[in-house]
């Protein structure tokens, strides 16, 4: 039986693969700049760059998640 394909993990998994640095903001504005090292169908782990501890944080308060460069072949995600 095929996988059905999904884009928010594909997207987050290469973000994490070729650890790119994101700001991830939260709806109450707060922002957070780091690495995500996992993820899951409810939470996002992020090293933050000038934190040592990792931060676990929800899906559902994510306002959005924007990375600090270019994701390579994008439009290929379905792909992978």
């Amino acid at each position: 039986m095929k996988k059905s394909f999904n884009i928010q993990d594909a997207y987050l998994n290469k973000i994490r693969k070729n650890k790119i640095p994101v700001y991830v903001q939260i709806r109450n504005d707060r922002t957070f700049e780091g690495y995500i090292t996992a993820f899951d169908n409810y939470s996002i782990l992020l090293k933050e760059v000038s934190g040592s501890n990792p931060i676990l944080i929800f899906k559902h308060s994510i306002s959005y998640i924007f990375p600090t460069k270019e994701v390579e072949n994008i439009q290929n995600l379905g792909e992978e």
